[in-house]
């Protein structure tokens, strides 16, 4: 919770004042990225989640404790912001733990002045460590941040400086963070969390929200698995079909909800369609800790 105090501090100040319109005649063209997001994906990651920045934890904690005076910081991060990516790392024997990829248009310049001047009440403390901007408060551990084109990496020193190494990434990534659709939230995995769930190995999975309206908590959404072979694929369409799955918890309403799902197999990938109207039976506090451990990898 420290560490996400201090990762909040830093994403609720990542803009300031909007840059002056060029005159007519001297826009620059934009140089072409030369970072693309599988790049910034640690080789030994496996699990990515992509949220709207208005979904963004960090964001949502620290929001109510900054009060009215950075307003124009929310209302300029809101615009700037794209998305956010959470992108998780196994770390035996302490499990895994997280970084940040804050996706958008924040150059480092106006970052640090936001931090240095808008929330100077909140202790924060910057300086340079092995060309990363360390950004720590009075309370909590620091957080590092790094500047690649049009995303800012965030979080602990050796997960940054991983992330951010030349390396080659695995292929398997650019196809999963590609395909995201803009959806509200969307994860994408390399681990064994399908394996666990329906018993066949996954070489990847996916699953979007394409549709979430908190409002009155609708939601429609997608989950695309592709195993081995097309017979692991066929095996687990009829798992589905008869609830026989492998839950965290007994649950047997949300086992009836899954039997409501729609499933749809091409060769090793099963497709899995999903909305708000099949889990009708299922207690709130139920659905929301079954999503909760698929979306941040602790299933």
């Amino acid at each position: 919770m420290r560490r996400i105090a201090v990762l909040a501090l830093f994403t609720a100040c990542l803009a300031t004042k909007p840059d002056p319109v060029p005159p007519r005649g001297a826009q620059a063209t934009p140089a072409p990225p030369t970072v693309a997001l599988p790049d910034l994906i640690s080789p030994a990651a496996v699990f990515a989640l992509r949220t709207r920045p208005d979904l963004f934890l960090p964001l949502l904690y620290i929001k109510p404790l900054l009060g009215a005076d950075v307003a124009p910081c929310w209302t300029d991060l809101t615009a700037k912001l794209v998305a956010a990516w959470q992108i998780q790392v196994p770390l035996p024997p302490r499990g895994r733990d997280s970084y940040f990829l804050l996706e958008g248009d924040l150059p480092r310049a106006k970052v640090e002045s936001c931090l240095t001047t808008a929330i100077a009440n909140a202790s924060v403390h910057l300086r340079e460590v092995d060309g990363l901007l360390e950004v720590s408060a009075s309370a909590g551990r620091a957080t590092f941040a790094a500047w690649r084109d049009n995303f800012i990496v965030v979080g602990p020193y050796d997960l940054v400086s991983a992330a951010i190494a030349p390396s080659a990434p695995d292929p398997r990534w650019a196809p999963l963070v590609t395909t995201h659709g803009n959806a509200p939230i969307y994860a994408a995995a390399i681990d064994d969390t399908m394996a666990k769930l329906f018993g066949a190995a996954t070489t990847t999975w996916r699953v979007a929200f394409d549709r979430l309206d908190r409002s009155n908590g609708s939601f429609a959404g997608r989950i695309v698995a592709a195993f081995t072979t097309a017979g692991d694929a066929a095996i687990v369409a009829r798992r589905i079909k008869q609830g026989e799955l492998a839950l965290p918890a007994d649950s047997p309403e949300l086992v009836d909800a899954f039997k409501r799902l729609t499933v749809k197999q091409d060769q090793a990938v099963l497709t899995i369609t999903f909305d708000s109207s099949m889990f009708g039976g299922v207690a709130p506090a139920v659905l929301l800790g079954f999503a909760t451990s698929i979306l941040v990898g602790s299933y």
